[in-house]
């Protein structure tokens, strides 16, 4: 299936470049600077609608599904505690978990004693109870705040009335980043 895609400028709108290929082209586009980029319609695309002039509905789908992409890549990069990055893919996540469980468990039978844990460097770090309770938090509040960082993108997007307006929401950039 054919894909069919704009290079743009955030910040001024102006359309940098305009291309095609397989779908899922677009994604492998690099985005230097301030560039974002849109997948349009095969219509838009021969009909050579310039880039502000694009159906916005389109544009708002569009910048949402790269949102999306990008949401789901940096929920699995790790996420950012006091003790240094954990990391974040689904099993991983069950660990802290299931470590946060015993850590509670612990504390209700008043041990005090160290607990181990692996962090995404592979470096073993030594924690009380609670202090596998605070890194459990803090990596989830990590990763909700991708969650909340793209839900704003989303209001941003649904806010946007005419294609400058939504092509001038940053998608690409301001995420939450791991050191």
């Amino acid at each position: 299936m054919q894909e069919f895609f704009i290079l743009y400028d955030v910040v001024s709108g102006e359309e940098l470049m305009r291309g095609s290929g397989p779908t899922g082209t677009a994604r492998l586009q690099p985005l230097h600077a301030s560039r974002g980029v849109v997948v349009i319609s095969a219509d838009d695309y021969a009909a050579q609608t310039p880039v502000d002039a694009l159906p916005v509905e389109g544009l708002r789908d569009s910048l949402w599904e790269f949102t999306k992409i990008i949401r789901s890549q940096m929920l699995v990069r790790g996420a950012l505690t006091d003790w240094g990055v954990v990391d974040s893919d689904a099993n991983s996540i069950l660990n802290l978990q299931m470590k946060a469980g015993a850590a509670m468990w612990l504390q209700h039978e008043g041990d005090a004693g160290p607990m181990h844990f692996t962090m995404h460097d592979n470096s073993v770090v030594e924690l009380s109870p609670g202090d596998v309770l605070k890194l459990a938090g803090q990596a989830m509040g990590y990763l909700d705040g991708i969650h909340e960082y793209a839900r704003g993108l989303r209001i941003s997007l649904d806010a946007a009335q005419t294609a400058p307006e939504a092509l001038a929401v940053d998608v690409f950039r301001g995420w939450p980043a791991v050191q």
